[in-house]
């Protein structure tokens, strides 16, 4: 399992076939990222073997102007990042191809 990171805030530990709606409500949960009481996020997951064949593509839309002002797509440098290094979550199996990123 992984992490979703914004702004310093982490999202509980997230399973690696994360439903549409857990990965949507993860990470409308975040006030870094969501800090009013409406949903600001909305997740799409689908299959795609070339790209992930032991999981899911999911596609993150930010649906508000609060979102917008943020820097989301800047892994690394304060935006939404993946994180398995937690050990509160179950670790990914590198052997067996699992992995998790964000692009």
């Amino acid at each position: 399992s992984y992490k979703l990171s914004f702004g310093g805030e982490f999202t509980d530990c997230l399973p690696r076939d994360a439903s549409e709606r857990l990965l949507e409500d993860s990470l409308n949960s975040l006030e870094s990222l969501c800090p009013g009481i409406d949903p600001c996020v909305t997740v799409t997951r689908r299959d795609d073997p070339a790209l992930a064949p032991n999981g899911f593509v999911y596609t993150v839309y930010f649906d508000s102007s609060t979102t917008a002002k943020h820097d989301i797509a800047d892994p690394g440098f304060g935006g939404l990042e993946a994180d398995i290094s937690h050990l509160d979550c179950h670790p990914f199996d590198d052997i067996g191809g699992e992995r998790v990123w964000i692009e």
